[in-house]
């Protein structure tokens, strides 16, 4: 809970880096295809890291839950506003926002294809196209 992110050598044990810039307990990690770490908040940010260096992405109006790398680049974010938004990595915009779930996006696995899952305290897994923002399919139960 002290709103940082620690960078580890998993052969010696020793911290090599501290990222401090959440104002939030940080609640997911996620490697990006360039090197940079992502990182989402309950201070309703996400920080794309490069070094000691990071990018703010700001659209969420609750906390960050999960984060998933798509293939082309992008991130897609989970949140307690019950939306899912995908990003663009490179300017930060948000380039869609998908709104479907009743309750908070608790988990998300890309498919492939431009498929995105998402699972949801709404006790539903929906399936969504990343390039139209379509509902493909909800999965109850």
């Amino acid at each position: 809970y002290d709103e940082t992110i620690k960078i580890w050598n998993t052969r010696t044990g020793e911290c090599e880096l501290t990222l401090t810039g959440h104002s939030g307990c940080i609640n997911s990690l996620c490697l990006l295809g360039d090197g940079r770490i992502a990182s989402g908040s309950d201070d309703k940010t996400i920080k794309l890291w490069n070094d000691t260096d990071s990018l703010t992405l700001i659209g969420h109006s609750s906390y960050i839950s999960p984060l998933c790398y798509l293939e082309d680049g992008r991130l897609a974010s989970g949140s307690g506003d019950k939306t899912i938004k995908i990003w663009n990595t490179g300017t930060g915009d948000c380039d869609l926002t998908l709104t479907g779930h009743s309750e908070m996006v608790t988990s998300l696995c890309y498919l492939g294809n431009d498929r995105l899952a998402s699972g949801s305290a709404d006790y539903t897994i929906k399936i969504w196209n990343t390039k139209s923002s379509c509902c493909k399919l909800t999965l109850t139960g």
